[in-house]
């Protein structure tokens, strides 16, 4: 489906979205978490793409990606007391997708008979559900990006994150993107600063973002707080404890 030329090293996804790499690999630019070259292809499992871009006098290349739905079904639900715990399974579409499963809020299964609530989330960063950007309230966050480019991300009508659909159409607040452009178009940083301020004010008075904090780029929290685990992905806090449902104070 597309093919691209670094400096001394190939590109190649196929279809179905899948990356290949091969060539020189000294300073890892193959993507593929080692820096061992190769004069066959090898596949870079972590990613699933729409497009690459060539950058045949640099060490790196480029790479856009593709943000998948993905479905998990929750089997063994009516199980018989035994005094031991039993899991549930997980089947997700795409196959093979880490599930993380909580029985009534907690990641240990029962021990004890009775009913209870599990839900089965997939942890994985290049799939969303099918609810993405269409609920009324979600958690989001802002990462450590400059203040523009994180507009371009979930600030705008078409942005690919815009989880508080922001602007409004019309009144207060709808000249929102018409500020963004000039803020790029204008060379001058006094007046560039000028409108973000303006921006950032707007957002602050009537913006979709209710409940603000600042969240590290690190895993760092406080040891009463429980259930966080290390993610595969590049989202802080293990995604926030996937809404807040698989972490605890203890």
């Amino acid at each position: 489906m597309a093919v691209a030329a670094g400096y001394e090293h190939s590109l190649f996804v196929t279809a179905d979205g899948t990356l290949w790499t091969m060539g020189y690999n000294v300073v890892g630019e193959l993507g593929n978490g080692t820096t061992s070259s190769t004069s066959v292809p090898v596949c870079v499992t972590s990613l699933s793409l729409a497009n690459i871009f060539p950058a045949d006098q640099a060490n790196h290349s480029l790479a856009l990606g593709i943000n998948h739905h993905a479905t998990v079904t929750l089997g063994n639900l009516n199980q018989n007391y035994t005094g031991s715990a039993i899991r549930v399974t997980a089947v997700t579409i795409p196959s093979g997708l880490t599930v993380n499963l909580t029985y009534n809020g907690s990641p240990n299964a029962p021990t004890n008979a009775g009913s209870y609530t599990v839900i089965g989330t997939i942890n994985d960063p290049n799939y969303y559900g099918n609810q993405y950007l269409k609920l009324a309230f979600s958690i989001d966050f802002w990462g450590t990006r400059s203040y523009l480019n994180q507009v371009q991300q979930g600030s705008l009508p078409n942005a690919p994150y815009n989880e508080t659909h922001w602007p409004p159409k019309s009144g207060t607040g709808s000249n929102f993107e018409s500020l963004y452009n000039q803020a790029l178009a204008t060379t001058d940083a006094a007046t560039r600063v000028q409108i973000e301020h303006e921006m950032q004010q707007t957002e602050y008075n009537i913006g979709g973002y209710i409940i603000p904090f600042f969240g590290g780029l690190i895993d760092g929290y406080a040891a009463k707080v429980k259930g966080l685990e290390p993610s595969k992905g590049t989202l802080n806090l293990d995604s926030f404890g996937h809404g807040y449902r698989t972490i605890w104070f203890g």
